[in-house]
């Protein structure tokens, strides 16, 4: 049964995703078919409802997708996988994102990457600067101001 271009999806009870035909507002679903390959972005959340949700909105936008509930997790993830773009929430238990964030931009081989940090902080923390992230998104946010973000942060 679909209605509204969105098909129950097995990840969660009663959890909906836009349909292989329709994308999260109504346009034709990108599916990947006909590129290369996808762009890979790296979500790192420890909440999960919110890493599955922004998984579905990039994965709905034709992006590969790979996840990290630890800042750990997520260097490991990064080191191994290569991903073209992180989002990376501020607020991690283990480790607070800006000291992630920190650690990432030292190591070579990965500083090149950018970042969108995704934070329902209201003032974001010093040590991000403007300049090396790609943008701060504040919680809550619009799907599609984040699609365009990333979009441009990928150069696409």
């Amino acid at each position: 049964m679909e209605s509204n271009g969105f098909t129950p999806h097995n990840s969660g009870a009663g959890a909906l995703v836009p349909s292989a035909r329709t994308g999260m507002f109504g346009e034709p679903a990108l599916t990947g078919r006909g590129k290369s390959m996808a762009k890979k972005i790296l979500v790192i959340e420890d909440e999960k409802h919110v890493a599955e949700y922004l998984e579905d909105i990039f994965r709905d936008q034709g992006y590969e997708t790979i996840s990290a509930a630890s800042s750990e997790q997520g260097l490991a993830l990064a080191k191994s996988q290569s991903p073209d773009l992180i989002t990376l929430d501020l607020q991690m238990p283990e480790e607070h994102g800006t000291r992630f964030y920190q650690r990432f931009r030292k190591d070579e081989s990965l500083k090149h990457i950018p970042i969108v940090v995704i934070t329902g902080q209201h003032s974001p923390h010093r040590a991000l600067k403007p300049d090396k992230v790609a943008a701060i998104v504040p919680k809550p946010f619009e799907p599609e101001a984040l699609v365009k973000i990333v979009g441009e942060a990928l150069g696409a």
